[in-house]
Order: C-alpha cells, then structure tokens, then sequence
C-alpha cells in the first residue's frame, strides 16, 4: 500500500511539473505570436518578407524547386515606362513554365486592415476595415501593373487583359 502511494505520489508531482512547464511553453508561444503580429502590422518589409516565404514555400509544397522550375528575387533591366528612376525590375519569383515562358510572381500582403476587419467589435467598425482592405488591394494592384513585368525583355510572360 506505502509502494502505490509512494508511486502516485511520484506521478502526480511529475504531472504538476510537465504541467508548469506546459504553461510557459505556451505563455513563451503566446509571446512570441504577438511580437510576429506586431512585427508584421508596423512594418511593410516584414509583410512583404512573410509574403514572399508564403509564396516560396506555395511553390515548394507544390513539388516545384527552386533553382530549377522557380527562381526567386531575380534583377532584370526595367521595360521602358516613361520612369526615368526606375532601371530595374525584382519580382519576388519567377516559375519556368514549358516552351521556355515565364510566370512573374509578386507578392503582396495587405494585411493590417484585413485583421482590423477581422477583429471589429462593431458592424460600423468592419465595414470601414473592409473598405479600407479594398483599397489597399486596388492600390497593390496599380502598383504591380505600373511595373509591367510582361514587357521585360528577358522574360516571356503571359499577356492578361
């Protein structure tokens, strides 16, 4: 009888400390979410960072690697757009399509207001988030398309319209 409660004895005090250490993984897991959502809500280059990985590890999940089916921040001389300052282009990825064609990826992160809609306490509040989601997109999109990446030389790209 002294040996089985010796044992559970044991147990139990085991169990506390698995426990203990249990929570301060997941305070140290909680800490560290908030530090990456800050990191990710203030800074433009942190969101476009976490973006290309999203878009790097899109393509390796899909069976593609990098090197040879996708190359990732190439430079290229800048088609002629009429902007002096703009002499070279960097998309985030390029996929090696067949017939020697090229996809351009640039990933963009619009995600402060996407997670203020998210998090809206009011209707009110949400609506406007989504508005202001929206707009961020739109303006992503202007901006990929002043790049025109399907008029670099060294790149043959599909042509969407």
């Amino acid at each position: 009888m002294e040996k089985v409660q010796t044992e559970s004895s044991n147990g139990v005090t085991k169990l506390e400390t698995l426990i203990g250490t249990l929570g301060g993984l997941n305070q140290q897991l909680s800490a560290e979410a908030r530090n990456l959502t800050t990191a990710l809500r203030g800074s433009s280059k942190a969101q476009g960072d976490w973006g290309e990985l999203i878009v790097r590890n899109l393509l390796e999940k899909a069976g593609l690697r990098e090197g040879e089916q996708f190359r990732v921040q190439e430079t290229f001389d800048a088609a002629d757009n009429g902007d002096e300052r703009q002499k070279k282009a960097r998309p985030d990825v390029i996929v090696n399509l067949p017939g020697a064609r090229h996809l351009v990826i640039d990933s963009k992160v619009s995600l402060n207001a996407y997670t203020d809609s998210v998090n809206a306490e009011t209707e009110e509040l949400r609506k406007a988030a989504v508005k202001r989601h929206l707009a961020s997109v739109r303006g992503h999109v202007d901006e990929l398309a002043a790049k025109r990446y399907h008029k670099l030389s060294a790149l043959e790209t599909p042509i969407l319209s």
